[in-house]
């Protein structure tokens, strides 16, 4: 294997002997939207990428009929789905760029944001985006499954390197629906995907979720429902490595477990009480120390409880 940094050709498609990508970021009033601000005054900087600079920039390289991309998040699209319209009649490529330009992992509400911009950008533009590059740099194993379902063949966000980081993607998943009795009804499910270098099959990382979904009508008014949850994401980097440590991926081991309970009880047709617990465990070190290389917290062998929810709701039916 040739290390990247050795490399001196790359085989371009035409026998082109240099390609030049170029790309450009929307980055209108997302970011500051998204952070609860309003965008006037010092923060008005967003406003007037839609209003003054991004129709130049349109202009210039569809007069120069110059192929580009660009990315833009879905709160832009929805702000200005009349600009974003123009922009992919014109030729040129529209790549998601998050929703409102998240600055850090947004956790487990990422697929839905995902989703909802791919959505909205396939919706204005009549295509669906085919490129994603991450409004804050950084990405998980959650983030390339949902890329993949969704139909993106290709990710923008590395800045590291002249030539596309090739990597092979598998994934598999297994579901299991047990019946101990008629009242008791229990899924299993397995996920898993995995990343490799394509020349040497070198794993960058595994991800693997195991999910058990019980659900118990011990009667006609009573009901339990409990989700159990375990997902790791496995990578060289040990618990508490910095950055850098293994240069096929930032992402460090990351361990989580979920436990869900609910207790559902009927007083009559549309009114309820519920009764419910949420439980966490992440491998997060007990210190919560930050790491200065990427920001966030380090990592530990063991598992601590870093949320625990207790919750008593009641809904009732309305008729008019």
């Amino acid at each position: 294997m040739i290390p990247l940094a050795q490399r001196k050709h790359h085989s371009w498609p035409d026998d082109a002997r240099c390609v030049v990508g170029l790309t450009l970021d929307f980055d209108g009033t997302s970011l500051e939207r998204g952070r609860g601000q309003l965008p006037f005054g010092s923060r008005s900087h967003g406003r007037y990428s839609a209003k003054c600079g991004i129709p130049r920039f349109v202009d210039m390289f569809t007069r120069q009929n110059v192929p580009w991309t660009f990315y833009v998040s879905g709160y832009d699209a929805e702000e200005s789905p009349d600009l974003v319209r123009d922009i992919s009649r014109s030729g040129i490529e529209i790549g998601s760029h998050g929703y409102f330009h998240e600055g850090v992992d947004p956790g487990d509400a990422e697929p839905e944001l995902l989703e909802r911009t791919h959505q909205l950008l396939a919706e204005i533009t009549g295509t669906a985006p085919r490129g994603w590059r991450s409004p804050s740099g950084h990405k998980t194993a959650r983030t390339l499954r949902k890329l993949r379902e969704l139909g993106y063949v290709y990710d923008s966000s590395d800045k590291d390197f002249d030539l596309p980081y090739l990597a092979r993607y598998d994934q598999a998943s297994g579901v299991a629906t047990v019946r101990p009795f008629t009242s008791l009804k229990i899924d299993n499910t397995y996920l898993f995907s995995r990343l490799r270098t394509r020349e040497s099959n070198a794993n960058i990382f595994n991800n693997h979720i195991i999910r058990s979904k019980w659900n118990w009508q011990l009667n006609r008014e009573l009901s339990l429902r409990v989700i159990l949850q375990y997902s790791a994401t496995l990578t060289q980097n040990r618990p508490g490595d910095l950055f850098g440590i293994y240069p096929l991926t930032f992402l460090p081991t990351g361990k989580n477990f979920n436990a869900d309970f609910l207790i559902t009880y009927l007083v009559h047709p549309g009114t309820a009480l519920y009764v419910g617990y949420n439980s966490n465990l992440q491998n997060l070190d007990p210190a919560l120390a930050i790491d200065p290389n990427i920001g966030g917290v380090r990592r530990s062998d063991r598992m601590i409880n870093d949320g625990r929810l207790f919750f008593v709701k009641a809904s009732y039916l309305f008729r008019f």
